[in-house]
């Protein structure tokens, strides 16, 4: 991690380097160099005292007329202060990548070490929010710290640089899980559908009934043909349902990587018990 990290700002700072190399030299072009010229009526106030007022007998009425200089031609000095002030951005960046720590001289400059990241309060309440809280989405962290949108960004990217959190995006949004190696993509993407109450009802419906009918869902579950297309398109466009068609009836099934998953989530299998038992009910109506 160290190595990479380490190879990437190399990368960087020669990118900048080479950056100012060819930026300077295009710099002094369109300034076209400084210009000299008599210090006339430069003021309004105490000519006589200040200045030699322009006139006929002025010694310097017949110098040549100002000509530019260029770089080159001015003193060592000017040239040492130009090249420190256009380098400013270069030797902050410079700073913050090899001195770790605060640099209480340069405000804001920080070099954060990963064991160090969730030192700051805001952060760590993030992290835990989200651990606690798989696939959450930013909204919903803002109203569970009471962060502000911007600190809540600010530090969802910290923790996603530093991998110790990982970002998933469904036909449902974005939501963030803690970065560990025992939450498989699929069960993130299930657990971020089984976020809606509709898609939750669905999904414990397939698990318990593989190759149910759109009409069959929604008798069950209490909602619109319409509503039930919705829905199921959103869990087809994420690959957790299939659709497969036999005659005039669609049929539907948890896709394989899924299957089993289900079940894992909190509620789910009891959700689904529930549903199947209505389900019998419902494919065996009372005479």
């Amino acid at each position: 991690m160290g190595v990479k990290n380490l190879a990437g700002n190399t990368r960087t700072l020669a990118f900048l380097v080479l950056a100012f190399v060819l930026v300077l030299p295009v710099m002094a072009i369109e300034t076209g160099g400084y210009e000299v010229r008599p210090a006339y009526s430069l003021s309004p106030d105490d000519t006589s005292r200040d200045f030699i007022p322009a006139s006929s007998t002025s010694p310097f009425a017949g110098e040549p007329e100002p000509q530019p200089i260029a770089y080159s031609d001015l003193p060592l000095a000017v040239l040492l202060v130009l090249a420190i002030a256009g380098t400013c951005t270069l030797q902050a960046y410079l700073l913050r990548l090899f001195v770790p720590g605060n640099l209480p001289l340069i405000s804001g400059l920080v070099k954060l070490h990963r064991k160090e990241l969730l030192v700051n309060a805001s952060r760590n309440l993030i992290y835990r929010t989200i651990r606690e809280n798989p696939g959450i989405n930013p909204s919903e962290i803002e109203r569970m710290t009471n962060l502000t949108n911007k600190n809540v960004a600010y530090h969802l990217n910290k923790l996603l640089d530093y991998h110790l959190i990982v970002d998933v995006k469904s036909a449902n949004g974005k939501g963030y899980f803690r970065n560990s190696s025992t939450d498989s993509s699929s069960e993130r993407m299930l657990r971020l559908h089984s976020k809606n109450p509709t898609e939750r009802m669905i999904i414990a419906i397939l698990s318990s009934n593989p190759g149910i009918s759109r009409k069959e869902i929604g008798s069950i579950a209490g909602i619109s043909g319409p509503s039930v297309s919705w829905h199921i398109s959103r869990l087809e466009k994420d690959n957790i349902v299939e659709k497969i068609r036999e005659g005039t009836i669609v049929h539907h099934y948890i896709k394989e990587g899924f299957k089993g998953l289900s079940e894992t989530l909190t509620g789910i299998q009891q959700t689904g018990s529930v549903y199947e038992e209505s389900l019998r009910s419902s494919l065996n109506p009372v005479e």
